[in-house]
């Protein structure tokens, strides 16, 4: 089951997004396949751009962050240096990335040197100040690793893997000065253990871009929940002008994944969450539509307009509405729940929000769905990717995938961001969705 004790910083290294000026097309396209997790053929443009003119650093940095994946530490911190000793005035990444590969190789005092650099250059960055507080504890440094986190918090004072990373250090300290304390006394007491008894959850899984079936993803990923609790899988069929989120690119499920599913008693959530759909591409998709029209399936609608033709058409179908609609207050919550069976609301606006939350009433709190982590959507300035992969699924001519990492001077640095899922069941929350890592460090999640 997935638990909430381990949400510190993602501790990756990243590629420098080539953002702030045009890179060629083959640094682009290096930049694309490791994204894509194609790490042989990201690897191999790198070596070939760098045979071709050695002195590319985002190349070398990529080049870096891509041994770091392959688990070759040593030769992560040697491609780093080199980048940074080239340049003239390296970027804050540049020094992060070097201090992270630093500290996986557990040389600590030299990755907070790195770190407390980066930190000068940005004393204001949230994930930066919690980075350098998560190598400090690893360090023993809990001091400066106190003092440090609680810059964090004064930056942003609900934020999870600061908060987290809060509790480990006095966890940490509490040892230290109490270390006669006995196993016993960590063994969670009566009203902690029926707390965590609480099973009657379910939880929603993203199939994006997975590399085995739905039954060994569970195996491998999730191996310790109960199947009763999965509710349903999402992702991608076969192609249809009503998707969104992503551009489709290929099939998440096929038809021997979705043939074990409904066997098991799981259902197919389908993300028809185009911003741009209209009369005639609803019209256009009905054969879809009928195709996986069935009781335990459920569609993820962004515009009210698809509800009403899905519900009066189709009413076999539970209709939620998606995280796109950008549901930021209580007060368009309640609004959408009048067209929409469930909801799913923007986590930065509700997740740690637990006084709103708790105040629901139970049968509001039975509509609602809670991401249990997210990737770059939570932190995003910006979301412009939505419209754009609306215009791409629907085949517009000129559509093109727009990012807030391509077009403005943003980095997405934080990684997965995690949520506590005891503490939304101890307040009666029972509908959960859960993202993916996409195997690459500081993906944005499936």
């Amino acid at each position: 089951m997935l638990g909430d004790s381990d949400y510190g910083p993602d501790m990756h290294p990243l590629p420098r997004r080539a953002s702030e000026r045009p890179g060629s097309a083959q640094e682009l396209m290096a930049f694309a396949s490791y994204q894509a997790s194609e790490i042989d053929r990201a690897e191999q443009i790198c070596c070939y751009l760098l045979s071709r003119d050695p002195r590319q650093l985002d190349v070398i940095e990529l080049w870096g962050v891509i041994a770091f994946h392959q688990n070759q530490i040593d030769e992560a911190i040697k491609r780093f240096r080199r980048a940074l000793n080239a340049s003239e005035d390296p970027p804050g990444l540049y020094l992060l990335n070097l201090g992270l590969a630093l500290n996986a190789a557990q040389r600590w005092d030299e990755a907070i040197e790195m770190l407390r650099r980066v930190c000068d250059i940005e004393p204001d960055n949230l994930d930066f100040n919690t980075k350098l507080a998560a190598v400090m504890l690893n360090a023993d440094r809990l001091d400066e690793a106190e003092a440090t986190i609680q810059k964090s918090l004064q930056i942003q004072p609900m934020d999870m893997q600061a908060m987290e990373t809060a509790k480990k250090i006095q966890a940490k300290k509490l040892a230290r000065t109490q270390p006669s304390l006995s196993a016993a006394a960590c063994e969670p007491q009566p009203d902690q253990a029926a707390a965590t008894a609480i099973t009657d959850y379910t939880l929603t899984i993203s199939a994006r871009r997975k590399k085995s079936s739905v039954s060994q993803l569970l195996q491998e990923q999730f191996a310790s929940l109960p199947l009763k609790n999965v509710d349903s899988f999402f992702g991608f069929h076969q192609r249809c002008r009503l998707y969104g989120g992503r551009p489709f690119q290929n099939p998440d499920l096929d038809d021997a994944d979705l043939k074990w599913m409904y066997a098991n008693g799981i259902g197919f959530r389908i993300p028809l969450t185009n911003k741009l759909v209209t009369r005639e591409d609803y019209e256009q998709e009905r054969p879809f539509l009928e195709m996986h029209h069935r009781e335990g399936n459920s569609v993820i609608v962004v515009r009210e307009t698809l509800a009403q033709w899905i519900r009066q058409d189709f009413p076999l179908y539970k209709i939620e509405a998606s995280v796109i609609r950008e549901t930021d207050t209580a007060e368009k919550l309640l609004k959408a729940l009048e067209v929409f069976d469930t909801i799913v609301p923007l986590p930065e606006s509700f997740n740690t929000n637990y006084a709103l939350l708790d105040s629901f009433p139970k049968d509001v709190k039975a509509r609602i769905r809670l991401f249990l982590n997210a990737g770059c959507m939570y932190h995003c300035p910006s979301r412009i990717c939505y419209t754009s992969v609306s215009k791409l699924n629907k085949e517009m001519p000129g559509a093109q995938f727009e990012c807030s990492q391509h077009r403005f001077s943003y980095f997405f640095t934080q990684g997965m961001t995690d949520f506590p899922i005891q503490r939304y069941l101890d307040m009666g929350y029972r509908k959960f969705k859960v993202l993916r890592a996409r195997g690459t460090s500081g993906d944005t999640a499936n």
